[in-house]
């Protein structure tokens, strides 16, 4: 059974936790401020009913601080016989209190993608998240000194500016950091890859801060066996999948086919392996909401070769380099 997070706090006051479990205590303490409030207000509890001495309590005026949640006045006692009915009374209100303001903090939510009509997903900041298929985001409680968000899958982000609360991504091994800019994060089974359409993005490893690479507009990155690289031509159609948008200019043969079996998720063979070593191909206007036969039929053109579909699969035959 999961320990509670009262649980939890009673054991930090009490001295009851380990080395490395007190270090992950503080290290939540410091990055959570609601849990850092509840966690005071249970440790004046503790203190009261640890240091409140039996002969120095005055029950009218102790209550006046717990209405404040202030321990620190000490009084002359009147009369011994409501000394444990006050402590006793004083310890509920405030374990109630701070149960009811821990329990009425604001949680981490989860997004998944479920249709292009509803994933776009906008932040209480007024950032937004457009979902790819398949995946999904956790947001955290927006703090006064940060915005974090967790990514499973492929997401497009619009950040709203706000340099005294970076926005921070964490998608598998890394952790990307920006003030405000648009940029695509996409995780893959042993890769992310970073591209930045607008604005100064921070891409790092979750490991090692050293392993880090500020990029900026048109620039794009992966992570993949603890190592960080420039991508040095991004592909147009990286985020082709928000714009609904495909792009073949300047792109040579192979990377064509690429860019056009992952936008349509479809399985294309090319018989003459020799067309890999052809040029750019240089077909300018983009294709809006494209349909792969008439997208694939383009490129075979390009390259004097035929197109066939079998089975939902698309062959290209023949051709030659022009």
């Amino acid at each position: 059974m999961k320990e509670s997070i009262e649980a939890r706090i009673g054991r930090y006051l009490a001295g009851e936790m380990d080395e490395q479990e007190l270090a992950g205590f503080r290290n939540e303490l410091a990055s959570n401020p609601a849990l850092d409030e509840a966690c005071l207000a249970y440790q004046r509890i503790w203190q009261t009913k640890l240091n409140a001495p039996a002969d120095h309590w005055d029950e009218q005026l102790a209550w006046v601080d717990f209405e404040k949640n202030n321990f620190s006045t000490t009084i002359p006692l009147n009369s011994r016989r409501n000394v444990g009915y006050w402590a006793i009374a004083a310890s509920i209100l405030l374990v109630v209190s701070a149960t009811f303001y821990f329990l009425s903090l604001p949680t981490s939510k989860t997004y998944l993608y479920t249709d292009a009509a509803s994933s776009i997903i906008e932040l209480k900041d007024g950032s937004k998240v457009h979902l790819n298929k398949g995946s999904g985001i956790t947001v955290f409680p927006f703090t006064r000194k940060g915005r974090h968000i967790e990514l499973s899958g492929e997401a497009f982000f619009e950040v709203s500016p706000d340099a005294a609360r970076p926005f921070t991504i964490t998608c598998g091994n890394t952790v990307t950091e920006v003030v405000g800019t648009t940029f695509d994060i996409k995780q893959s089974k042993d890769q992310v890859l970073l591209f930045v359409k607008s604005g100064k993005v921070i891409f790092r490893s979750t490991d090692d801060n050293q392993t880090a690479l500020a990029l900026t507009s048109g620039e794009a990155a992966y992570f993949e066996n603890n190592k960080m690289q420039m991508v040095p031509n991004p592909s147009p159609n990286t985020i082709a999948w928000k714009t609904k948008e495909l792009q073949l200019k300047n792109l040579s043969f192979p990377d064509a086919i690429r860019d056009v079996s992952e936008y349509f998720g479809v399985i294309i063979t090319v018989e003459n392996k020799a067309l890999n070593d052809c040029g750019k191909i240089n077909s300018t206007l983009p294709f809006k909401n494209p349909q792969a036969h008439t997208v694939l039929d383009v490129i075979a053109k390009s390259v004097n070769a035929t197109l066939t579909e079998e089975n939902g699969k698309y062959i290209i035959k023949g051709g030659s380099c022009l």
